[in-house]
């Protein structure tokens, strides 16, 4: 069983009840929603935190897509090639 924990500013982490020490405060997630969320991490999403207390994805998490201006900085055309850029920006590779 997964929960989210709200780490403040949109940023969140999952915990497993069986490693982690869940507080009052951490919402538990849905095997559904948990399995969402890493498919489309995979897939090079990012997203930040709404509201831990929603019930569906949309209510909870919140798509990041890079700004305007970097897509036209870089020239980039197409969406996936930006997530990946963003993705990898975001991740200090670039």
């Amino acid at each position: 069983m997964y929960y989210l924990r709200d780490k403040g500013a949109g940023d969140f982490e999952f915990l497993h009840i069986d490693l982690h020490e869940i507080s009052p405060q951490d919402a538990e997630l849905t095997d559904g929603t948990y399995e969402e969320i890493r498919t489309k991490q995979s897939q090079g999403k990012q997203f930040r935190l709404k509201s831990v207390v929603g019930s569906k994805f949309e209510d909870i998490f919140e798509e990041i897509a890079p700004p305007p201006e970097v897509l036209s900085a870089l020239g980039v055309v197409q969406k996936e090639q930006a997530d990946l850029i963003f993705t990898l920006m975001m991740n200090g590779v670039l």
